[in-house]
Order: structure tokens, then C-alpha cells, then sequence
């Protein structure tokens, strides 16, 4: 054995049979208080413990964004720029939409590395995007800044201010560049428009130190001043001057401001003589000087030199702004009216802004819309004219034309936040009238209608998401009047139906796929009537009934599809009232029962298919009181009733076994444990309710009492932590469930322990990133889901890097996979966002593998499958995802192995098995998917070795032929369990077979007529497991293999019975794993290497 599978046959031997606290290993995780605890933490300072938080959140969480926004200021305040880089390059790929946000992170990080020319170009993606973005404007000025590129930082920083006059800092650096420049009364500008729009702002402390400076004339600013040259545009020469002589600094200088400080004086005095040119088109004189012009002018100088400094603690600045709340209101209201003319016209120059054509509309301090002005006959200020409104990332959200009265007219257009159409409607008086069509948010069609003053009118269709169409109705004024249709997921006509006024009136008919009426009924003023008809998708008869007013009445029947009844019931008035009656196939009665006012009353029985009655029930009002149960000679097996008070029930089957035992409560409700039973006696369910409804932890068991899954309900649905289990005690999934949906991280292992696959589910939909590895734990390839859609996959190599993605555009492309060596391993089509067309397999040598066809995701149509000699290994056909016909299945060397037949994906009538010489060994018999009658075992020459009666799956019994080639007379099986031992005609043994529900659970033996053994072999659960060697008739080993729990495993060996090999091949659980080898009269002629079952290479 090799060491690859010895190590694995060491962890089968290892695998514990528990698993607990497995739910505190794949936490479900609450984003929310995740980025609730972490941004506490990295407010504390503590970055590097928010990061171990926020890392607690799949990719897949909707809330990944916000994480990774998170993760990279945490990373860029630790200082680790190369795992904030990664971080915000990761948002942009999985969250292009946001891209400004990601960019903006970017810069912060390129420019605290020292990177500034990249921080550059990120913020000029930003503004390319979004050239209203304020915040970029000033971190690209900020840069500049830091390159002394002081002039260009300069036009940013007043970009900024056009767009957000309230963003202090920008008026910050603006008065910090002006003072280089020896500029003192723009910088005094600038500095005090800072503290007026913020006085609290961060630069405070910074912003009075500079006024003092320029103030008190200090050797700093005579420095600066040597840098001074006036200039033709923000000319104030003269008022620099009287700054510069510090004449407002003599006490005989009168203040208008009960505040004594050189800098209140020198900005009076500035205030005092700034004058308004309009012909001087500088930055300064058209945005600040009227601003302070208005403000001296409206006498708002002493409320706003004590407002500057207001978050200082000077005890009269304090008293002042507490006791004169009125005129700093006063002086807040003209600053903030004459700034935000600047933010809603984007016009510097001051005389131009009040006739400004366009105005923007601000929300939250982001441009959110510009178009035009007006007043009304009611002078009320309206929108006019063509209009444009956005969302925060600046890309458009809709535009269209207002009328003179402000009212919508015209074709609008309406976008997603991704850039996507999603819709186009025509209005008048801001009603919707005409022609209007949505789309999805991936670009589909959604709806097209008709309005008419606002509701629609004529046929309107919509789709699906998918882009397939989902109705075609009529409307007259809004209301439904006429045909409706409507259509499944995968584009088949469901039902037509007809309304008038809103209502259903007349016939509903309702369809299967293959276009084949299921169900017929009339509707009279919205509610069913008359009669009902269902049908089998073959055409047959299924269900007949009748409705009145909406709700079932008299007799109703279904249908077995040979045409039998399977039930009759009565109703009135929409409730089960009378006998209830129950058949099996063959027409016999199953159970009868009483109904009133829809609950069960008076007795029930049941019988077996012989008629002969197993139990008896008497319930009333709905409550079970007593209950009985027999064995076949009428003798009662238990008699237990619920009138004295709460009773612990057992519940037998038709053949005497225990089925189930559960307490029922007074009041017939389940309360406490309730247990289903294995005919063995074993437990097969075990379940805690509360008030008739499952509540609590519930376990299911195999028959051989190994755990099968394990989990907790609330409220009889599926809610916590859920573990399934293999045959091993191996755990082959585990997840959590919240009412009943699956939600969070599922994980996904095969037999040995190892992970398949991570799949994050979101309401029970796949959602986000599910990731697939190899048995060797290494990633293979990645999906990426939105709410269930498939929009990319990505196939990893060996070194965890991609090799191919494949994106779909609108759920439509191309899905291919290649080989190591960079061949073509698979290409498949998708449309709608299903597998849809030809998927073909090729091996890594370029031989074909397979090619089978899909329709909407399901298989559909010819199937075939090659082995890599070229010879057809499996062909049959698929109809909407179903088996269906005739399939058959070959040898290597081209010879038929097996036939089977299938109906609708289930096996049904003859499945024959082939040995390699093309001997028949074994004959099935299936109906509707289950073993039903004879299977047949058939040794050398032709001649029985057992033959074993099946009903409904389950085994009765067996026999074999005597010395005159009767059959025996049946040997039972009592209750799927006990001993096979049978014999040829010549009285040699054939067969021993050990059975337990219903399946092979222990050694099974089968010999040749000379006495010898034929195969050897061992299953557990009916699974083959361990080793199991095949015999020629002369005693010499014809083939060598081994099995896991079902899958073949490590090696499998076929000889000749001259002891040469014809093939040895490798197995991992059932695929083939490794080098494969045939041989040709003992020498080797073909080496398959194969990787987890796909070929790789051929030699």
C-alpha cells in the first residue's frame, strides 16, 4: 500500500464518533456587533485586536464591505500599508461600485508610503468618477501640498471650498498657502472663515496661532512679507498695508467688539476696508470679500469674533455666546446663507450667482442633484427644466425634465447605484403616462408597461431576475382585466388564468413543464368554483373535487396514476367533514376515518394491504383519546388512552414492529422526547417537542445506531448548529439554520475528514464566495454568488493562484476549466444563469471524456461518457434533469456491464448486470424507484445461486432452486433481517449473505458451483467496505480491490488467471487517483495519471 493511502487508512481508524462544540469552531457570525466591538477597540487605539475581530467575518457576509473598510483604517493606523494596500485593492474587485471609497484608502496609503504620484492618480479616478467630490479635491491638494507643489494644491483646496464651503480644513491650508505667499489679508480670510464655518475644528489651535502672527506683524510674518507682490487679480494692496502699519493696534483705534486682542483689531480694520471689485476676478475678492463685506455691513462683527473664538475657554467669550444666542443666529444665518449660494450654484464669481442657471441640491454636504430654478405663480421657489440627481458615490440616479410648474414631464430615466439602466418612464403633471420599462440590477429586463394617468393600462410583462419572462397580464385603469399568464423560473407557461377588475373570473389552467395540463378549475369573483380537475404529467387523472365560494366541498378524490382511487375525502364548506378514506395501489382499503368541522372525530382504523386492521384510533374533537394496535390473529400488541391525562404512546406498523413511541399531553399534543424505531428496535429519530411542536435537539440515527444528523429546533423549525454524518461517524457537513433557513458558513467534507467545499448561505441562498478544494486541502476553484446568482468562477492552481476565471455578463458566457498542463479540461455554456447547451469533458491528453447537454440548469437530452481508450464507458439520456430510458454502462475493454431502465429519474422495470465475459450475474426488477419483486444472483453457466423477494424496497425473503430446479418455497426475512444461505441445484453452497434492515450488513460470500468461492466481500449499512477479493473457477484470484464505506479505495487490481495483471488502478473514495495501469498479456501497455478522478496524462 502506498504511504498516501496508508496515512489515509490511518485517519479513518481515528475518527472520533462525537463532535462537540463544533459550533464554536464555525461561529455564526453577527457582522453588526463585530464592527460595533472592533471600532471600539481601534478607537482605544488597539488596532492590531480589531483586526483579529473584524477577521472573524466570512467575504461572504453582506456586511464585508463595511469589514474591509474597517480592516484597512485598523491596518493604515497599525501602519501596516501593505495590508491595508491589499485590503482596499480587494474591496475594488469585489466591490467595484464603491470604487471612489477604495481609491480614497488607496491614496491614504500610497501617501503615507511615500508614494504621492500614485496617490495623484487615485484621486483623479475619484474625480473623474465623481468631480464633485469635495473630500478628494482636498486630499489631492493635500499631496500637492506635501510635493510643495503649492500652487496646483491651491486650486484644489479652492475646488474644494466651491463645492463645501463648510469643509474648515480647506480654508485652513488655504490661508496657510496665501501667508506663504506673504498674502496677509486673503491668509486672514481664509484663517478666520475657518473658525467661523468651525470653531471647533482641528485645526484651531493652528489657525489663531497664524492670526496672531499676522496680527502682531511678528518677525515670522515681516519674513513672509518679503515674498509679498501684488497681483492684477485678489489685489489688496492697500488694505495689506494698513495691516501691515498695525494702526488698529493703537488703543485710540476704536473696536466695534467688546473684546480686546490684536486680532479682533487687525480684522476689524480689514473688515472695515475690504472693498468689493467686481472687475477683479480673483479667488479672495469673489468668495471672501463679500462674505465679509455682508457680514460688516449687517454690523455681524462682534457676534462673530466672539462665535471665532467660542471653544476656547475665555470666561467672557463664554458669557458673550451664552447670553447673545440671538445675534450669533443672526450672524450664522447671513453666513450660512451667502455660503450655501456658493454650494448650490458652484460660481465663484459673486455677481453671476444669483442668476446662476444651474443649481445644485445638497443632502448630507454631497452634491445630489443640479438643474434649473424658477419661482412659480405662487413664488414658490420650484424645479425647472432638465435635472440631474445622483447618489453619493457621485454616478448618476435619474434625470429627466420638470415643466414650468415643477412637475415631471417627459421621459425620465432612473439608474442603480452600479451605472445600470433600471428604468425609463414618460410623464405629464408628474403623472406617469406612456410607454415604461425597468431592468435589473445586472441589466435584464424587468417590467414594460403602459400607463395612463398613473396606472397601467394594456399588457404589461415582467421577468425575472434571470431575464425569463414571469407574466403577461392586461390591465384597464390599473386594475387586471382579461388574460393573465404566467411562467416558472425556467420559462415554462405555469398557469393562465382570466381576470375583470382584479379579480379572477372564469378558467385557471395550470401546466407542467412538458406543457401538459396539471390542473383545471373556474374562479367567480376571485374565489374557485365548481369543479376541480388535476392531472398526472402523463395526462391522467389525479385529483377531482368541487369549490364553493373558494373552498372545497362534497366529495374529492385522487388518484393512483394506474387510475385507482388513493383517497376520498368530504368537505363542507372548505373542511374535511366525513369519512376520509385511503387506499393502497391494488385497491384495498389502507385507513378510514371521521371527520368534523375539519378535525378528526370518532374512530380510525388502518389496515394492511391483506385488510386485515392493525390499529384503531378514537380521537375527539382533533385529540387523541385512545389507541389500539394488533397483530394479525386480532390479539392486541398495546391499548393506551389519554382520558385520565397525559399518556406515553407507542405506535406499531402492520407487521407488529415498533415504529415510533411518543408523550402526548391531555390535550394530544406531542410534549417531551418522541422517538422513531429501526425494525432492529434501534432508534432511528429522536426528538424533543413542546406543545405539539418540535423544540429542542434532534438526532437521527443509522441503523447500525451511529449518529446520521444532529440539530436543534424552535418552534418546529430548523434553528442552530446541525451535523451530519457518513457511515464512518465521519462528519460530512455541518451549518447552522435560523427559522428554518440555512445562513452563514456551511462546511462540506468527504469520507476521510477532509474539507470539499465552504459555502456561505444567505435566507437558504447561496451568497458570496463559495470555495471548493482538493483532497489534499488545497483550493481548486471559487464561485461568486449575489442572493442565489452565479455571476464568476475562478480555477486555482497548485500554488493557490488563479489560472482561469470565467465572468458572466447578464448570467450569460462561457465556464471553461483547464488541465495542469493548461489544456482544456471542461467548457460549459451558461444562459440565464444556468448551465444551458453543450458541456463537453476533455482529458488531459485532448482525448474526449464526455459530452452531455443541459437546459436550465438541469441535464437534458443525450449523455455520454468515454473511457480514455476511447470506448464508450456510459450513454443514456436526461430529460429535465431526470434519468429517462434506456442506460447502459460498458467495461473498459468496450464489453456491456450493466442496463438499467428509468422513468421520471427512477428506476423502473429490468436492470441487468454483466461480468466481463459477458455472462449476466445479476437481474433487478424496480417499480417507481424501488426493488419490487425478484432480484436474481446468477453463477457459472447459467445456474441460480439466490433469488430474493422484494416489496416496496424492502427484502421478505429468499430461495434457490432444488436438485429438480424448483424454486424453494420463500424463506423470510423477518423484518429485513437475518441470514442468507443458499444453494445450486447440485447442493453446493451459493450464497451467505447476513441482512439487516432490509439491507446487507455483515459478511457476504457467494461461490462457484464447484464448491469454491467466487467473492468474497464485507458491507456495513449495505455498504461495501474493506476488502473484496473475486475468484476464477479454479480457486486463482481474478480481481483485488478495496472499499470504503461504498467507494472504492486504494487499490484494485484485475489478473488473468495465469497470475498476470490486466489493469491495476488507484482509487480515492470512488474516483480514480494516481497512475492506472493496463496491461496486455502481463505486459504493461498504458500508464493514466489521473488527479482526483480527471485524467491528467496518458502514456
Amino acid at each position: 500500500m502506498s504511504r498516501f493511502f496508508l496515512s489515509i487508512a490511518l485517519l479513518f481508524i481515528c475518527v472520533p464518533h462525537l463532535y462537540a462544540q463544533r459550533d464554536l469552531l464555525n461561529p455564526l457570525v453577527d457582522s453588526k456587533a463585530v464592527i460595533a466591538k472592533g471600532v471600539a477597540l481601534h478607537d482605544a487605539g488597539k488596532y492590531k485586536e480589531a483586526i483579529i475581530e473584524y477577521s472573524k467575518v466570512s467575504a461572504s457576509d453582506t456586511a464585508y464591505s463595511n469589514i474591509l473598510h474597517e480592516l484597512i483604517l485598523s491596518h493604515y493606523s497599525d501602519s501596516n500599508f501593505v495590508e491595508a494596500e491589499k485590503y482596499a485593492n480587494i474591496g475594488l474587485a469585489l466591490y467595484p461600485n464603491n470604487s471612489s471609497k477604495w481609491y480614497g484608502l488607496l491614496a491614504d496609503v500610497y501617501d503615507d508610503s511615500k508614494r504621492s504620484d500614485l496617490a495623484l492618480k487615485a484621486y483623479d479616478t475619484i474625480l473623474a468618477q465623481n468631480p464633485y467630490s469635495y473630500l478628494a479635491c482636498f486630499n489631492k491638494g493635500i499631496t500637492l501640498y506635501r510635493q510643495s507643489r503649492f500652487d496646483e494644491a491651491t486650486g484644489n483646496f479652492q475646488q474644494c471650498i466651491i463645492l463645501n464651503p463648510y469643509y474648515s480644513s480647506a480654508h485652513y491650508f488655504l490661508g496657510q498657502l496665501a501667508m506663504r505667499k506673504g498674502d496677509m489679508v486673503q491668509a486672514m480670510l481664509s484663517f478666520a472663515t475657518n473658525l467661523l464655518v468651525s470653531p471647533d475644528n482641528r485645526y484651531k489651535n493652528n489657525t489663531i496661532g497664524f492670526l496672531a502672527t499676522i496680527a502682531e506683524v511678528n518677525n515670522t510674518a515681516t519674513d513672509l512679507l518679503q515674498k509679498y507682490k501684488p497681483g492684477k487679480e485678489d489685489n489688496f494692496e492697500e488694505v495689506q498695508e494698513i495691516l501691515v502699519s498695525k494702526i488698529a493696534l493703537d488703543k485710540n483705534y476704536k473696536l466695534k467688539a467688546d473684546l480686546e486682542d490684536k486680532i479682533v483689531r487687525q480684522l476689524q480694520v480689514v473688515m472695515e476696508k475690504l472693498e468689493y471689485n467686481a472687475g477683479d476676478k480673483g479667488f479672495w475678492m469673489q468668495y471672501y470679500v463679500p462674505l465679509f463685506k455682508n457680514l460688516w455691513d449687517n454690523r455681524h462683527f462682534e457676534p462673530l469674533v466672539f462665535y471665532m473664538f467660542s471653544e476656547l475657554e475665555i470666561k467672557k467669550v463664554k458669557e458673550y455666546t451664552k447670553k447673545e444666542k440671538k445675534k450669533i443666529e443672526a450672524l450664522s444665518n447671513t453666513a450660512t446663507g451667502y455660503l450655501s449660494d456658493i454650494r448650490e450654484t458652484h460660481e465663484l464669481l459673486f455677481s453671476k450667482r444669483a442668476a446662476a442657471p444651474v443649481r445644485y441640491y445638497i443632502k448630507n454636504y454631497l452634491v445630489s442633484g443640479k438643474g434649473g430654478h424658477a419661482r412659480n405663480a405662487k413664488n414658490e421657489d420650484i424645479l425647472t427644466g432638465p435635472w440631474e440627481f445622483y447618489y453619493e458615490n457621485g454616478r448618476l440616479k435619474s434625470k429627466g425634465d420638470f415643466d414650468s410648474e415643477g412637475m415631471r414631464r417627459g421621459n425620465w430615466s432612473y439608474y442603480y447605484e452600479n451605472g445600470i439602466l433600471k428604468e425609463v418612464t414618460d410623464y405629464s403633471n408628474n403623472l406617469a403616462n406612456g410607454n415604461s420599462r425597468s431592468w435589473s440590477d445586472n441589466g435584464l429586463p424587468y417590467i414594460n408597461c403602459t400607463y395612463a394617468n398613473d396606472k397601467m393600462e394594456g399588457v404589461a410583462t415582467s421577468h425575472f431576475y434571470d431575464g425569463k419572462l414571469s407574466t403577461v397580464i392586461k390591465y384597464i385603469a390599473g386594475k387586471k382585466n382579461g388574460v393573465a399568464n404566467y411562467y416558472n423560473i425556467n420559462g415554462y407557461l405555469r398557469t393562465v388564468t382570466h381576470y375583470s377588475n382584479d379579480e379572477q373570473e372564469g378558467e385557471e389552467t395550470v401546466y407542467y413543464a412538458n406543457g401538459k395540463t396539471e390542473s383545471v378549475v373556474n374562479y367567480v369573483k376571485d374565489k374557485a368554483a365548481g369543479e376541480y380537475k388535476a392531472y398526472f404529467d402523463n395526462g391522467k387523472l389525479k385529483m377531482t373535487g368541487n369549490y364553493t365560494g373558494g373552498k372545497k366541498t362534497g366529495v374529492w378524490t385522487s388518484y393512483f396514476e394506474e387510475g385507482k382511487p388513493e383517497e376520498v375525502e368530504n368537505y363542507t364548506a372548505g373542511e374535511l367533514d366525513g369519512e376520509w378514506v385511503s387506499y393502497y395501489s391494488s385497491g384495498k382499503t389502507a385507513s378510514k376515518r371521521m371527520y368534523k368541522k375539519g378535525e378528526i372525530d370518532g374512530r380510525k382504523e388502518d389496515f394492511d394491504e391483506d385488510g386485515i386492521v392493525f390499529s384503531e384510533t378514537i380521537f375527539e374533537k382533533g385529540r387523541l383519546r385512545d389507541i389500539k394496535f394488533f397483530d394479525k390473529k386480532g390479539g392486541i400488541i398495546s391499548n393506551t388512552t389519554s382520558r385520565k391525562g397525559n399518556a406515553d404512546i407507542s405506535f406499531y406498523g402492520a407487521d407488529g414492529t415498533k415504529i415510533s413511541q411518543a408523550y402526548y399531553s391531555k390535550e394530544g399534543l406531542i410534549e417531551g422526547k418522541f422517538t422513531y424505531f429501526y425494525k432492529n428496535g434501534r432508534s432511528s429519530m429522536e426528538g424533543l417537542y413542546k406543545n405539539g411542536l418540535q423544540d429542542g435537539k434532534k438526532t437521527y440515527y443509522y441503523a447500525n445506531n451511529k449518529i446520521s444528523q444532529e440539530g436543534n429546533y424552535k418552534d418546529d423549525k430548523a434553528h442552530g448548529y446541525f451535523i451530519n454524518y457518513y457511515n464512518n461517524g465521519q462528519v460530512s457537513s455541518e451549518g447552522w439554520y435560523v427559522e428554518g433557513e440555512q445562513q452563514g458558513i456551511f462546511i462540506y467534507y468527504d469520507l476521510a475528514g477532509n474539507i470539499t467545499s465552504k459555502v456561505y448561505y444567505l435566507d437558504d441562498n447561496i451568497h458570496g464566495i463559495p470555495e471548493y478544494y482538493t483532497a489534499t486541502n488545497k483550493l481548486d476553484y471559487k464561485q461568486y454568488f449575489d442572493n442565489g446568482w452565479l455571476n464568476k468562477i475562478d480555477q486555482y492552481d497548485s500554488a493557490g493562484k488563479v489560472t482561469v476565471s470565467s465572468e458572466l455578463k447578464k448570467g450569460e458566457g462561457k465556464v471553461h476549466f483547464n488541465h495542469f498542463n493548461g489544456k482544456p479540461y471542461f467548457e460549459s455554456n451558461y444562459k440565464y444563469y444556468k448551465l444551458n447547451g453543450v458541456y463537453t469533458i476533455t482529458n488531459g491528453d485532448g482525448s474526449k471524456n464526455g459530452v452531455n447537454y443541459y437546459k436550465n440548469g438541469s441535464l437534458d437530452s443525450t449523455y455520454i461518457a468515454w473511457h480514455p481508450n476511447g470506448k464508450i464507458q456510459t450513454e443514456g439520456k436526461y430529460v429535465n434533469g431526470n434519468k429517462t430510458g434506456a442506460w447502459k454502462y460498458y467495461y473498459h475493454d468496450g464489453g456491456l456491464f450493466e442496463t438499467e431502465n428509468y422513468v421520471n429519474g427512477k428506476l423502473d422495470g429490468e436492470d441487468i448486470q454483466y461480468d466481463e465475459q459477458g455472462v449476466k450475474n445479476r437481474e433487478f426488477q424496480y417499480n417507481n424507484g424501488e426493488l419490487q419483486g425478484e432480484t436474481k444472483f446468477i453463477g457459472d453457466n447459467g445456474q441460480l445461486m439466490v433469488i430474493m423477494f422484494y416489496k416496496n424496497d424492502n427484502i421478505t425473503g429468499y430461495s434457490y432452486e432444488d436438485k429438480t430446479g424448483k424454486l424453494m418455497p420463500m424463506i423470510p426475512l423477518v423484518n429485513g433481517a437475518g441470514t442468507i444461505d443458499s444453494y445450486y441445484r447440485n447442493g453446493a453452497k451459493s450464497a451467505h449473505m447476513v441482512f439487516n434492515e432490509g439491507v446487507i450488513d455483515g459478511e457476504r460470500i457467494l461461490y462457484s458451483a464447484n464448491g469454491k468461492e467466487k467473492m468474497v466481500g464485507n458491507r456495513v449499512n449495505g455498504l461495501e467496505n474493506g476488502s473484496r477479493k473475486t475468484y476464477y473457477l479454479s480457486g486463482k484470484i481474478m480481481r483485488e480491490e478495496n472499499y470504503y464505506y461504498g467507494e472504492r479505495n486504494g487499490s484494485s487490481k484485475y489478473f488473468n488467471e495465469n497470475g498476470t495483471l490486466i489493469y491495476d488502478l488507484n482509487f480515492y473514495l470512488g474516483n480514480l487517483h494516481g497512475d492506472c495501469k493496463y496491461y496486455t498479456a502481463g505486459k504493461l501497455a498504458q500508464t493514466y495519471t489521473y488527479y482526483f478522478g480527471i485524467l491528467e496524462s496518458k502514456k
